[in-house]
């Protein structure tokens, strides 16, 4: 990080645009108090001695001290997840040991991967190089002037002249870790303030300014393209529902789930929760958080007695089989 350089984004400013998120978050499914706030002089387990062997700059530090996080208690009930498969990682719990684990740098294999990438072919293109291509070189220097040029301020991802895809990394930190297939790692630029999402066993998205990323998320939670089940799931890429759509939630039978494709099946449980948040009002002021939730709950127990019945048929079904 250049001396001469200033971070895009305060410390200030970066908490406030996380913290409104989370702030979203809680009146919409999860519970306040899992959101857990820091004292004024910030979490007391993260000090510049702590974190010595974390190899991150002294403003990501920084900013880790005096974020909110998501209580990692209600774990179990899916309240962590920010995103689809995407855990908070809490650090205000973590011990100096634990933020010498290389478990705590889960989530940035996918930029380390590309930096290392990057840097192959940075070398395997200089050494194709030679004197020779010295004519070659000076027609493309206009080409490349312009493109390398630093961008106008409108330019997204850009910053001081810097290259967005220059990725320095101990500027980054990851806020939320992704897994199993399609979970999001969300990694943090706090010098530039832009976020990279890497999609597990998928690809590493551009990346995109911080404010931006979080309005897109919450835009997406609004409308319901982002279904989240407390406990359960969190349904990504759903159809929004047409404007005077019946809101009435069907129910499918233990019968209907075994005789239909479980992309089906998941497609119309997703349908049905989306039903039920809007059926309550939400996203407008008026909207029944509880109500909402013991629905959503009661919605959950119907399918999983479905699921039980469709379970005994089969092990009932292997067994007939074992003894014909």
């Amino acid at each position: 990080m250049s001396p001469t350089k200033q971070p895009r984004l305060t410390r200030s400013q970066l908490v406030t645009i996380i913290t409104d998120y989370y702030v979203f978050l809680t009146k919409f499914y999860i519970s306040p108090s899992a959101l857990k706030y820091p004292p004024p002089e910030g979490w007391p387990n993260i000090t510049v001695e702590t974190t010595k062997d974390l190899d991150k700059a002294p403003i990501v530090i920084d900013l880790i001290k005096h974020l909110p996080y998501i209580d990692e208690a209600q774990a179990n009930e899916m309240v962590t997840n920010i995103h689809y498969k995407s855990d908070v990682v809490d650090y205000s719990v973590l011990t100096p040991e634990r933020f010498a684990d290389e478990i705590v740098f889960n989530g940035e294999e996918g930029l380390r991967w590309w930096v290392e990438d990057m840097e192959r072919e940075k070398k395997e293109s200089e050494e194709e190089n030679d004197e020779s291509q010295e004519e070659e070189d000076e027609e493309g220097d206009d080409e490349d002037d312009e493109e390398n040029s630093p961008a106008d301020e409108t330019t997204p991802n850009w910053w001081d002249g810097d290259n967005p895809d220059n990725i320095i990394l101990p500027n980054m930190i990851v806020l939320a870790k992704g897994y199993e297939s399609g979970g999001r790692d969300i990694i943090l630029d706090v010098f530039k303030a832009v976020i990279h999402e890497d999609m597990i066993r998928c690809n590493l998205l551009p990346s995109v300014e911080i404010a931006a990323f979080f309005h897109d998320l919450r835009c997406k939670l609004e409308s319901l393209k982002y279904v989240p089940v407390p406990g359960d799931d969190f349904y990504e890429d759903v159809p929004e529902l047409d404007k005077g759509e019946d809101l009435e939630v069907r129910h499918l039978t233990a019968k209907q789930r075994d005789e239909m494709s479980p992309s089906h099946v998941s497609a119309h449980d997703a349908k049905q929760y989306q039903k039920i948040y809007r059926w309550y009002g939400w996203p407008g002021e008026a909207y029944n958080k509880e109500g909402a939730l013991v629905a959503i709950e009661e919605y959950r127990r119907c399918v999983r007695e479905c699921e039980d019945e469709v379970e005994e048929w089969q092990e009932q079904g292997r067994a007939n089989m074992a003894t014909a």
